[in-house]
């Protein structure tokens, strides 16, 4: 049995073929999204000395800091400061001085450049 396409089927057909092409096509080439960046945990917040301006930290982690970057304390899911990391430290302990905000003992640091803090 053969199909005689007429002057009103023939768009319709057309159209149809044209919307399974793009359809084909798209789903061949999907792309990925990019791969999430884990955050990295440096470590809790042990002391805070006010007076000379830095924190003692606490640190299981295995990624070792890198003396002079910068890390945020958060508490509560909340960024409560910013801590440089320094060259002083006797494992597990770690010395990082106090850049901007009030970061207490039991905030955890994390590498500032891996998080995305979300504003309420």
């Amino acid at each position: 049995m053969a199909f005689a396409m007429t002057s009103q089927t023939a768009p319709s057909a057309v159209l149809a073929t044209a919307a399974a092409i793009l359809l084909a096509s798209c789903a061949t080439h999907k792309t990925r999204p990019p791969a999430a960046t884990p955050v990295q945990w440096a470590g809790e917040i042990r002391m805070v000395n006010i007076a000379e301006n830095f924190v003692l930290l606490e640190s299981t982690s295995s990624v070792a800091t890198i003396p002079g970057e910068k890390y945020t304390a958060i508490r509560d899911s909340r960024e409560t400061g910013v801590v440089r990391m320094t060259s002083l430290r006797n494992p597990p302990f770690l010395i990082a001085d106090i850049v901007s905000g009030d970061p207490s003992p039991g905030d955890k640091i994390h590498l500032l450049s891996l998080i995305h803090i979300s504003e309420p």
